[in-house]
């Protein structure tokens, strides 16, 4: 996720050359590269962990379906109990 989302993170990015934030993430000092990649690091953490979650409940949905082939036992006549 940290490589898909650093693709963004280009010096022809309008939203890096907003006056706002361009103080905090600095393409030119090794500051604000680092607080860059920080963040980014930050938020493809976040994608991480939320896509293992979808990937958890697809593998959860695709069983159910198993749930139906499964049936009670039954007791063999020679093994059933005998209360004496």
């Amino acid at each position: 996720m940290h490589s898909a989302l650093v693709e963004h993170v280009t010096p022809f990015n309008p939203a890096l050359r907003d006056p706002a934030i361009s103080h905090i993430w600095d393409m030119a000092t090794v500051a604000g590269r680092a607080a860059l990649n920080a963040e980014v690091t930050r938020q493809a953490t976040i994608v991480a962990y939320s896509n293992d979650f979808r990937l958890m409940m697809i593998i959860a949905l695709a069983s159910v379906p198993f749930i139906f082939l499964l049936r009670r036992a039954q007791p063999k006549a020679e093994q059933a109990a005998v209360l004496e």
